[in-house]
């Protein structure tokens, strides 16, 4: 039989453009949390705030989810159109908090 990989850090990236969490957002804050001894919720942060498509700025978002979620270590990243340069800011800002232990990227 195979052996299971366990990644001790989940790592949930996302935008969260809403004003309450729906179900299915917190299905999948639950089933990381639920998975994972150390969780880190990253919410991608446009560069031009109050559009149609982005209505929230950061602190709006984290306040809204850390009501339900007070545990969870919730971070801003910013977009980059670069995919290079994202990944590599993402894995730099999950490296700050977590100096190491394998992660699993939920998005």
């Amino acid at each position: 039989m195979k052996e299971v990989k366990t990644y001790p850090i989940g790592t949930i990236v996302g935008r969260f453009q809403v004003h309450e969490l729906h179900d299915a957002h917190k299905k999948l804050i639950d089933q990381v949390a639920n998975s994972h001894k150390k969780v880190i919720l990253f919410l991608g942060v446009p560069k031009v705030i109050g559009t149609k498509k982005n209505p929230l700025d950061f602190e709006s978002r984290k306040k809204m989810i850390q009501h339900h979620y007070p545990d969870i270590i919730i971070l801003a990243l910013p977009d980059n159109k670069d995919d290079k340069k994202w990944t590599k800011e993402l894995e730099k800002r999950i490296r700050e908090v977590y100096a190491t232990g394998d992660v699993l990227l939920y998005g």
